[in-house]
């Protein structure tokens, strides 16, 4: 799928000019999807499976973004076969492309007690997807240095009914049981970024391409509780049942960082 941002049409004359031509691989993914609708006068964008990505088609990339991920990255120990950012790092670096990398703010070490996260923080993750994670981050930087952007996220959020993250699953668990579920205090706070948000965060530092490892999220805490009930009341209807009531990883991203080296943030 080829998405063309800009289409001007040619007047006598005159030349429509693209600024920088975009390959994100995993066009059907919650982000890739929602990114390759994205609309900016300096982008033109195509969209590609991983596997349709395994050889680049013709045409020249200045930027690769992948949102691909294997299923067993998020639950099974570190193997390079399933490093689908590393897989599209080795293409950036064949193109020479710059590259921007979904990292996640899971490679840093879960609190009970909130604190805002700084990328300074030295990371400590608890969750196989964290830690394979940092390895593709160190692999990736190894490879491409300064010609890339690592973006560590924070919990995203749309309507994902299905997905495995905290809104998929308790749009899913309302829809089929009329309830939501926590097995967490829900006076945890966390910080959550809408899609379409990061999104836009996304077209930005894709324009920019600024170097290095920056957090992304909405910096702001909410307890997770309050977004459960408000979820129930957009709804019409449900209960929220709380299974636990440990208070485990609240945090909040310091987006200091990304907001320096990009135009414009969503607020």
């Amino acid at each position: 799928m080829t998405v063309q941002i800009r289409e001007q049409a040619l007047r006598s004359g005159e030349v429509a000019a693209v600024s920088t031509r975009v390959l994100i691989i995993g066009a059907s993914s919650f982000i890739g999807s929602t990114l390759s609708k994205f609309s900016s006068p300096d982008l033109s964008i195509t969209s590609l499976g991983h596997k349709d990505a395994t050889n680049l088609p013709g045409g020249h990339y200045d930027v690769i973004l992948n949102c691909a991920l294997h299923p067993k990255f998020k639950s099974s120990g570190y193997e390079v076969d399933y490093d689908a950012d590393l897989f599209a790092a080795k293409l950036a670096a064949k193109a020479g492309a710059h590259y921007v990398m979904l990292s996640t703010r899971r490679v840093y070490a879960s609190s009970p007690i909130l604190r805002r996260i700084d990328e300074n923080e030295t990371p400590a993750p608890d969750t196989p997807y964290g830690r394979n994670k940092i390895e593709s981050e160190k692999r990736v930087l190894d490879l491409l240095g300064d010609k890339c952007s690592i973006m560590r996220i924070s919990n995203v959020f749309g309507y994902e009914p299905g997905r495995s993250g905290f809104f998929g699953i308790a749009v899913t668990s309302l829809r089929r049981e009329q309830r939501v579920i926590l097995d967490v205090s829900p006076f945890v706070v966390r910080d959550f970024i809408p899609v379409e948000a990061l999104c836009e965060v996304l077209t930005a530092v894709i324009t920019a391409k600024p170097s290095g490892i920056f957090n992304v999220g909405s910096g702001i805490g909410v307890p997770i509780g309050k977004i459960a009930l408000w979820l129930i009341q957009g709804y019409g209807s449900g209960e929220l049942v709380v299974t636990c009531p440990d208070e485990r990883d609240a945090f909040i991203v310091n987006t200091d960082k990304i907001k320096r080296a990009v135009q414009s943030y969503p607020s």
